[in-house]
């Protein structure tokens, strides 16, 4: 079963963005009608993988796109704005980086400060030391000093 004819619209660069047959619907004025066609149902793919129209109009003819076209269009493309879950994700885990740097600050001032009391205690162990030799040293010559005295 034949007789339909294959019309194509394009925007404004002569992309190629719909296309149908007369077995369900008229053209308008400006679509394109596509010679050698006749099955009823349009067959062409219009989208590539990447959502991407294929085909173009050049000099009347629909001709598929280069993929350097498409890869440039692609790359052209502006970034998909971020979903609400996405935005929040991003802020949660910015929040988390201060909050893990906060606490690492504080556990480096807590480390210096427990460093700093260990070397304080050290010095007063040492200063202990000292002064134990210190009394040892008076208590013997204390002692001697007794000897002296007795034996004198």
């Amino acid at each position: 079963m034949g007789g339909y004819q294959h019309y194509v619209r394009t925007d404004t660069n002569g992309i190629v963005i719909y296309g149908y047959t007369t077995g369900f619907e008229l053209p308008d004025v400006d679509d394109i009608l596509l010679p050698n066609e006749s099955d009823r149902h349009f067959c062409y793919q219009l989208y590539n993988d990447r959502g991407q129209y294929r085909y173009k109009i050049v000099q009347g003819k629909m001709v598929e796109r280069s993929q350097a076209e498409l890869d440039a269009e692609w790359n052209a493309r502006p970034p998909v704005p971020k979903t609400p879950e996405q935005q929040r994700i991003e802020a949660l885990e910015e929040e988390s980086t201060v909050a893990m740097l906060g606490l690492a600050e504080v556990y480096e001032q807590k480390e210096t400060e427990v460093t700093n009391a260990l070397l304080a205690t050290a010095e007063l162990y040492e200063l202990l030391l000292d002064q134990q030799a210190t009394i040892e040293q008076m208590q013997a010559e204390i002692d001697q000093l007794k000897v002296a005295a007795n034996g004198v």
